[in-house]
C-alpha cells in the first residue's frame, strides 16, 4: 500500500470504528470507499435472508448518495445465495468476481440490486452473519480491473468493518442486559440460559442451575428443546433482529423441562445462541444458598464477624489476613450487595442469610 493510500486508509477505518450502528457502518464502505480508492465504482451492502433482500445501502453510478432501505423479497435472491457458497466453497469472507468466472452469479446480483448489465470486476466480502442472515459489502467497476492494491484496501476495510459490527454487537449484548435487569424487580432473581442451535439448554448461573435441578431428571446434562419448538422460537426470534447486527430481548414462552412451557425473555446472538432470561420466584433461593449465589466464602466468613460487631482490624486478626484486605473485601460486598455502608451491608447479609430477600 503507498504511503498517500495509507494516509486516506487510516482516518477511514477509525471512522468505521467510531460507528454507533449498523447504518451507519454500512453508509461509510459504501459511500467513503471510492474517495479512497480513486476508481469508479458501484458499491451496495446487502442483507440476504431466507426472505430475501431486506436491506440494500449504496452509491449511484453516477455518483450520487442513495442512502436508504430496500425492503421486499426478490426471487432471484437464490443466486446471492450462489454467491455466499461460492465463498464457503473458497473458505475465504472475500471474493473477488472476474465476469469469465463466476459471470452467472455476479451477472444476477447485479441484475437484482441495479437493474444493469455485467460489470467488468466486483468484490464481495461478508460484513457480518447472524446465523440468519449474510450481510454482503459488494463492490463493481463497470470498465477495467480493480488492482492488486485496492483489492488488499478492500480487504482491509472489510477487516475494519467486521471489527466495528462486532463490537457493535457487543455493546447491544451489554445495553439490552443492562434494559432487563433495570426493568426487573428487586424481587425478581434471574435465571439464565443458554440455547445451543441443536436445542440443548445450558443453565448459565446460580439460580438457573436450582431451576434445572427441579426441571431436569438427575440424568440430564442439559435440558431439550424439541425440534418443533425450536423452529417456532427461531422464527418468532427473527423479529427480534433490529437490524443484521443488533437483537433484542422477546418474550417467548419455551417447553423446557415438565410442567409445560415456560415464559422467557429471549435474544438471539449472532453466532445462532439464545439467550433465555427466566424471573424465578424469590422463595427459589434462600440462607446459605442466596449467599453462596453473590459472596465469595472470604466475604461470606468477614461479613459474618461484621455482623456481630467486630471491627475491621479484630476481623483481621480473626482471620489472620490484614486490615486493609479486609477493607478490599468489603468493598467488593457492598458492590455485590448494591449498598454503599456497613450497616446497610448488614442488614442485606442478614435477610439474605434468613432467607427474607426483598
Amino acid at each position: 500500500m503507498t504511503e498517500q493510500l495509507h494516509d486516506r486508509f487510516i482516518p477511514l477505518a477509525l471512522e468505521l470504528q467510531r460507528s454507533t450502528g449498523f447504518g451507519m457502518l454500512v453508509g461509510i464502505l459504501c459511500q467513503r470507499f471510492p474517495d479512497l480508492i480513486e476508481a469508479p465504482w458501484d458499491g451496495w451492502a446487502v442483507t440476504v435472508s431466507p426472505e430475501g433482500v431486506m436491506l440494500g445501502i449504496g452509491r449511484g453510478r453516477e455518483g450520487e448518495n442513495l442512502s436508504g432501505e430496500r425492503n421486499g423479497s426478490f426471487p432471484e435472491t437464490v443466486q446471492l445465495d450462489a454467491v455466499i457458497e461460492a465463498m464457503e466453497k473458497e473458505d475465504s469472507s472475500c471474493l473477488a468476481i472476474r465476469c469469465h468466472d463466476r459471470p452467472s452469479a455476479w451477472h444476477q446480483l447485479s441484475r437484482i440490486l441495479r437493474g444493469e448489465g455485467e460489470p467488468s470486476d466486483a468484490l464481495v466480502g461478508r460484513i457480518y452473519n447472524n446465523s440468519r442472515t449474510d450481510t454482503l459489502w459488494c463492490v463493481a467497476r463497470s470498465k477495467g480491473r480493480f488492482s492488486d492494491e485496492q483489492l488488499q484496501v478492500f480487504e482491509l476495510m472489510l477487516l475494519s468493518a467486521r471489527a466495528a459490527a462486532e463490537r457493535l454487537a457487543a455493546g447491544n449484548l451489554e445495553r439490552q442486559f443492562r434494559k432487563i435487569y433495570l426493568g426487573s424487580p428487586p424481587s425478581a432473581h434471574t435465571a439464565v440460559f443458554l440455547l445451543h442451535p441443536n436445542g440443548d439448554a445450558l443453565p448459565i448461573n446460580f439460580q438457573a442451575i436450582r431451576l434445572a435441578e427441579a426441571w431436569w431428571s438427575d440424568d440430564q446434562a442439559f435440558g431439550k428443546v424439541d425440534e418443533t419448538a425450536l423452529a417456532d422460537l427461531k422464527r418468532t426470534l427473527g423479529l427480534a433482529w433490529a437490524d443484521p447486527v443488533t437483537s433484542e430481548f422477546r418474550r417467548v414462552d419455551v417447553p423446557l423441562g415438565e410442567g409445560g412451557p415456560k415464559p422467557f425473555m429471549a435474544m438471539p446472538r449472532g453466532n445462532g445462541e439464545i439467550l433465555m432470561l427466566h424471573f424465578a420466584d424469590s422463595a427459589a433461593i434462600c440462607g446459605e444458598e442466596a449467599l453462596s449465589a453473590v459472596l465469595t466464602r472470604r466475604q461470606k466468613e468477614i461479613m459474618g464477624w461484621i455482623a456481630e460487631g467486630k471491627t475491621s482490624a479484630e476481623v483481621a486478626i480473626i482471620l489472620n489476613i490484614s486490615p486493609r484486605t479486609v477493607e478490599k473485601h468489603l468493598e467488593a460486598v457492598f458492590q455485590r450487595l448494591g449498598v454503599e455502608n456497613r450497616i446497610a451491608a448488614v442488614r442485606r447479609y442478614l435477610d439474605l442469610k434468613s432467607g427474607l430477600v426483598d
